[in-house]
């Protein structure tokens, strides 16, 4: 129950936050249930956090990323 009222906060903060934006640019939640207040997470975990994050300023900034394989 407490991560339910937790998340319905956090998304009332997100839409105040994209109400006073004066731009037409969209406000990024990242939000995971499971992270909670731990200081040091997984790296997989801190992976997909950056790997979402740099998709959405991608995205914003228009910028197309190819994928490319390393050999």
């Amino acid at each position: 129950m407490l991560r339910e009222i937790a998340f319905k906060n956090i998304r009332k903060m997100a839409a105040r936050l994209q109400a006073a934006n004066r731009l037409d640019h969209p406000i990024l939640l990242d939000y995971k249930a499971d992270w909670g207040h731990m200081p040091v997470q997984p790296l997989l975990t801190k992976i997909e956090a950056l790997t979402d994050r740099l998709a959405f300023i991608c995205q914003e900034l228009r910028v197309h990323v190819g994928t490319r394989r390393v050999s």
